[in-house]
């Protein structure tokens, strides 16, 4: 191995600047080895913004001293890039105008020159060199002649593909593109180079834009022959030998309940009394017994990271056999499952917990909805006559769960997820707006308890495992962000004081934001005080290491009761299966074999965490990408519905302009430069806009009316007029509420 080259180069540029030859001289680099451990560390330094290499090849400090900046560049969606760099303990943002990006795409690693320009707070800058170019996948369509042009994004680029497959498309056609082989510039015109990753379809074939976007982020829509080929070998039905040694619980009463459009059913519950004891018992489908055997198709899994659900589409993580078939927990029918069996006291307290194979047979498929009659509205439906009483106390004991998470300090944000209904072709026929209820509560709680009790029994085993991590939030954010709320003036000063002076001593708790959160609900800005403060949270990931899940307030959490949907559960699975396998060896020769596979899975675990961490990312940027798409073509199919003034929301607020949500369902956007025609002020320090004429004021959570949808596909951009405040609405309609007269039309812009 080569020797560690980092510190010592930073030392050497730091007394003067040096060429590469220099630093190889002086530091007496000799040897393949050393060699190549040399440049791999000048090149990483470069890359981390340590060094700078000036164009007569001289490595110097990257500090405040050169009039240049290094940063990830990211481009909106009117072209234009922005690249944000610490400045001592500020962060400064720099505007790069499409006419200055010079080659630059999204996430490439770039060098930056000021220039003395300034634009709402943003410093203008050009980019001066591309340091290192991110693997840039695109969706292009293709115009002939082996060029290819954005489908949808907004940067101005041709692409140059040399590709036997150019012959076989036609123009118009899409392609996913890794763009990533640089650029050359002929005239006034640039062309960078590409490669075809996949052909997704013609412009007008039917839901090419959702194809496009899973495909953009990822999500294959078809396996690979070998996949295929591996499950077909897989059986359709539970043979007498899979149930040996399995605790059989097909005589219990276990049901499932999810959606009613759910196939991959992933859990089963079940309840029973004994004397002042509850036991709760958790099947979760035994995938990894299928898929030990069959390394390809535990490979495709991780590649996907999980099942991506679409607005009236899944792209799953295994093919239909599995996930819809013998692997989902299909009523009626025996399936192979892991159970996790708790007992609680009275006062829901664990008294002993279990993890097992097991064999189930489903009595029921429930959906939420019907659910949701018994337990809220005391109406059983039909066909759950035999279940109601199970139903209720699973009801009453979520309801007790529930009382112990919150007083843990379990944090409950407000979701806001909607629901597209489509028609068959993908149509969007309507929204709603998903409805947190108490059968959903109830699934969250069992669910949770499950995990919980796994990750105590297998975390402490010294073996790896993969761990569902949430960090503590970073106190600078969180601070900020109950400074705006305290300048808002909505919140009682104790809540607000108390929490801030938490911070300030460092000794934030989960359950310290439950009072803000609480006074939320009753003020009625839930949704927007949920949405500010989730920005100050970090994001929960997977990772090898136990750090505890801030937002749970669990010290120990992990992810085990979707293996159907999620890569994380899947392997969690399999290092269950060889921890269970090792403790029934026979010999000495046995367990070594079983423990190097898991020392050869936990070598690996690291980069496998990231990177399914990551596909969780992609999945959730696809879903929105898609259910924008989808909002649009509603808006642009109903447009006498958004004719007349619409309640609305605002659910953040900034230089820019506000997010608001319309009619609880839709989330869009009211430009700065709207507010400002209307004599609105941005009022930096709290975060609200306020017209001195008549102290109308709009902050976090305001309520108002708007009109006018601007709808622009090709942006995904969905934009709103102000039609009148709570209080103009009251001083001009106050005759006559229901009779509302429209000022203005409806229009939209720039159309597909």
């Amino acid at each position: 191995m080569g020797r560690d080259y980092r510190s010592i180069i930073l030392d050497k540029v730091n007394e003067k600047k040096q060429s590469f030859d220099d630093l190889r001289k002086v530091l007496e680099v000799k040897g393949e080895n050393d060699f190549a451990s040399f440049s791999d560390a000048l090149e990483k330094l470069r890359i981390d913004g340590d060094l700078y290499l000036d164009k007569d090849g001289f490595y110097h400090i990257f500090d405040e001293r050169l009039a240049i900046k290094q940063g990830q560049i990211y481009i909106n969606k009117s072209g234009v890039g922005y690249v944000k760099v610490l400045s001592g303990e500020k962060e400064v943002s720099y505007m790069i105008p499409s006419s200055d990006l010079n080659g630059a795409l999204p996430k490439d690693i770039v060098i930056i020159r000021p220039l003395d320009k300034k634009f709402l707070g943003h410093q203008y800058a050009e980019v001066e060199e591309i340091i290192k170019r991110d693997k840039f996948l695109e969706v292009f369509k293709y115009i002939g002649d082996g060029l290819f042009i954005p489908y949808e994004l907004p940067i101005k680029m041709n692409v140059l593909v040399n590709d036997k497959l150019c012959n076989e498309i036609v123009p118009d056609t899409l392609v996913l593109l890794d763009v990533s082989e640089g650029c050359v510039t002929t005239g006034d015109k640039t062309y960078f180079y590409g490669n075809i990753s996949k052909v997704i379809g013609h412009k007008d074939d039917p839901k090419i834009d959702e194809k496009a976007i899973s495909y953009k982020y990822g999500f294959d829509h078809k396996f690979s022959d070998k996949v295929m080929s591996e499950t077909d070998k897989i059986a359709t039905y539970v043979s007498e030998d899979e149930i040996l040694d399995r605790v059989d619980l097909r005589e219990k009463t276990i049901f499932t309940i999810d959606g009613k459009d759910t196939k991959d059913i992933d859990d089963a519950i079940g309840i029973e009394l004994d004397g002042d004891n509850i036991i709760l018992r958790v099947s979760i489908a035994d995938v990894s017994h299928y898929l030990l055997q069959y390394p390809s198709l535990i490979k495709e899994a991780v590649h996907r990271g999980n099942s991506a659900y679409f607005a009236d589409s899944v792209v799953p993580m295994l093919p239909h056999k599995l996930s819809n078939g013998i692997c989902s927990l299909n009523p009626n029918v025996d399936r192979l499952t892991k159970t996790v069996e708790i007992v609680f006291d009275k006062n829901g307290d664990i008294v002993s917990s279990d993890v097992y194979k097991s064999v189930i047979r489903s009595s029921k498929k429930m959906n939420y909805d019907d659910v949701n009659a018994i337990l809220e509205d005391g109406i059983i439906p039909d066909g759950y006559e035999e279940f109601a009483g199970d139903l209720i106390l699973m009801g009453k004991f979520s309801e007790l769960l529930t009382s112990k998470r919150n007083s843990k300090g379990s944090i409950s944000f407000s979701d806001l997820e909607f629901k597209i209904h489509t028609e068959s072709d993908g149509t969007p026929t309507s929204i709603t707006r998903n409805c947190h209820r108490k059968a959903e509560t109830l699934i969250e709680n069992f669910m949770i308890s499950a995990n919980i009790a796994v990750t105590e029994i297998y975390g402490y085993l010294g073996q790896p495992f993969v761990y569902r991590v949430h960090g503590e939030p970073n106190l600078a954010k969180l601070k900020k962000t109950v400074e705006i709320l305290r300048e808002q003036g909505t919140f009682s000063p104790n809540a607000i004081n108390n929490l801030l002076l938490k911070i300030e001593k460092n000794i934030v708790r989960p359950g310290d934001l439950r009072p803000i959160l609480k006074e939320a609900r009753k003020l009625g800005n839930i949704d927007a005080v949920s949405n500010l403060l989730l920005r100050s949270m970090q994001k929960a990931s997977y990772s090898e290491a136990n750090i505890g899940h801030f937002g749970l307030a669990e010290e120990d959490y992990s992810h085990f009761t979707s293996p159907i949907r999620r890569a994380a559960d899947l392997l969690n699975h399999i290092m269950i299966d060889l921890v269970m396998e090792m403790n029934y060896a026979q010999s000495t020769e046995e367990i070594e074999v079983i423990q190097d596979k898991l020392n050869l899975l936990e070598c690996e675990l690291p980069e496998v965490c990231q990177y399914i961490s990551d596909r969780e990312v992609a999945a959730d940027q696809a879903e929105r990408e898609i259910e924008s798409l989808k909002t649009i073509d509603y808006l642009l199919d109903n447009m006498d519905y958004y004719e007349g003034p619409i309640f609305a929301e605002v659910l953040n607020i900034n230089k820019f302009g506000m997010v608001i949500l319309v009619d609880n369902k839709i989330k869009a956007n009211i430009d700065a430069a709207e507010l400002c025609n209307l004599g609105y002020q941005y009022m930096r320090g709290s975060r609200t806009y306020v017209r001195s004429k008549t102290n109308d004021c709009f902050k976090l959570g305001t309520k108002f009316y708007v009109l006018d949808a601007e709808v622009s596909k090709s942006y995904k951009v969905i934009k709103y007029n102000i039609a009148y405040t709570m209080d103009e609405y009251e001083r001009q309609y106050s005759a006559d509420k229901y009779k509302v007269k429209c000022l203005r039309r409806t229009h939209c812009l720039d159309v597909k």
